[in-house]
């Protein structure tokens, strides 16, 4: 259904990720006690944002995500199942005495991974229709149809606006994530951003 290959290259395009334009400031702010054997207070919220990192398992479901790209034409639930599963373990992190640049990314990571979760959660399609295959969304519009003779025209009008709102966070994801990637690197947090691959016409 070209429905789907609408949804599915447009969720292609906002893979990945949000940042924040704020954040230029170094995390050096007690470099005399890190000198002196005594780590800053900066310092060690960071060692701890790197352990929450790990033991969430964030860089390893983004890859999922990632991975998930490459059949969610054909079926696009294991996408949207392995974002929301990143959203939720995102808005887990403690972000409490972290350097203000590594803050403010995080921040917007956060709310960027959730309003597309929960634009997605909007789709016109219901979810648990994916799960069953195109077989059931057909069987589902046709109900729709033989219920209302003018369904596609509202579906189809429906449809687009969600795209067109969809296509607004990722064209926002895209133009601000190579600066949290920066951000992160910049402190080694433990995540492996996906490359950015060329979209397909």
């Amino acid at each position: 259904m070209k429905y789907l290959t609408a949804i599915s290259a447009v969720i292609f395009s906002l893979l990945f990720l949000s940042s924040c334009k704020d954040g230029k400031e170094a995390a050096d702010t007690d470099t005399k006690n890190e000198e002196n054997g005594n780590p800053s207070l900066e310092s060690n919220a960071v060692d701890a944002f790197k352990e929450q990192v790990k033991s969430l398992e964030l860089n390893e479901t983004m890859q999922a995500v990632d991975a998930a790209k490459a059949t969610a034409e054909e079926n696009p639930s294991p996408m949207f199942e392995s974002i929301f599963s990143l959203n939720d373990k995102l808005q887990e992190l403690k972000t409490d005495d972290l350097p203000e640049d590594l803050k403010a990314a995080t921040g917007r990571l956060q709310t960027m991974m959730g309003s597309v979760s929960d634009h997605i959660k909007k789709m016109p399609i219901p979810m648990d229709l994916f799960t069953k295959g195109e077989e059931a969304i057909t069987a589902w519009v046709g109900e729709k149809m033989a219920a209302d003779p003018s369904f596609m025209q509202s579906f189809g009008s429906s449809m687009k606006g969600w795209e067109k709102e969809m296509g607004k966070l990722g064209k926002a994801m895209e133009d601000q994530g190579d600066e949290v990637e920066e951000v992160y690197k910049k402190y080694e947090i433990p995540i492996d951003f996906p490359e950015d691959k060329e979209e397909e016409e």
